[in-house]
């Protein structure tokens, strides 16, 4: 009997301190919420209010820090990926007229990094990865790049070049949408961990006195 008085109590000390800490990690989460809040609402580039600074800046790093990832993989490299994928879509259907089906089986796309026209695409797909407006994208695309296909993808026809520009851009948001969504599961995998390792470290705090008492 006085053994489990002991158990008991010991198991009041250390939920006694179990306690002060949490009532400290409350204090600290306080303290930080009253620092965040703002008088002024905080408007991000990308056009979205926060009253808080801790919301402000969890939309920062969840949302802008991917999209200057994605930014920094667009290379000639991803260009002609995307070019390669168009291409064989429009190869594979018959929808399309023949004579432009076949210029286009031998088509092989070539531009230079520090070309005007591998500069203007870059720019239109980073206006589509930081606003994500849609219909912006294919305004810029059509009327900059499909218009004047021809000094895009040269070597073919000026049909299957039109042709091939309109599929570049449809390709070009498939892309941006694949990006997007392999940050954000790379994002929630990290924060899941994270989550984990703290649920583990707490549960083994507070079971492990309990398990000594029996």
């Amino acid at each position: 009997m006085e053994d489990e008085i002991d158990g008991l109590m010991i198991l009041g000390d250390d939920l006694d301190a179990i306690l002060d800490i949490l009532e400290e990690v409350l204090q600290e989460e306080f303290s930080a919420a009253v620092s965040n809040a703002q008088t002024r609402e905080i408007v991000c580039d990308c056009g979205k209010k926060y009253k808080t600074k801790g919301g402000y800046d969890r939309h920062r790093a969840t949302k802008h820090a991917e999209n200057e990832r994605e930014m920094a993989t667009f290379t000639t490299s991803t260009l002609a990926e995307i070019v390669n994928s168009a291409v064989e879509k429009i190869k594979v259907k018959k929808v399309f007229n023949a004579s432009i089906r076949n210029d286009i089986t031998g088509f092989r796309f070539e531009l230079e990094e520090g070309s005007q026209e591998f500069s203007l695409l870059k720019t239109i797909y980073e206006s589509l990865v930081k606003k994500g407006d849609a219909e912006k994208f294919y305004s810029n695309f059509y009327g900059n790049v499909a218009a004047n296909a021809s000094r895009y993808f040269k070597g073919v026809t000026r049909n299957a070049a039109t042709l091939l520009a309109t599929k570049v851009a449809d390709s070009m948001m498939l892309f941006c949408k694949q990006e997007k969504q392999t940050a954000t599961n790379s994002v929630t995998a990290e924060l899941t961990d994270k989550q984990k390792a703290g649920l583990q470290y707490i549960g083994g705090y507070v079971t492990k006195p309990v398990q000594e008492t029996l």
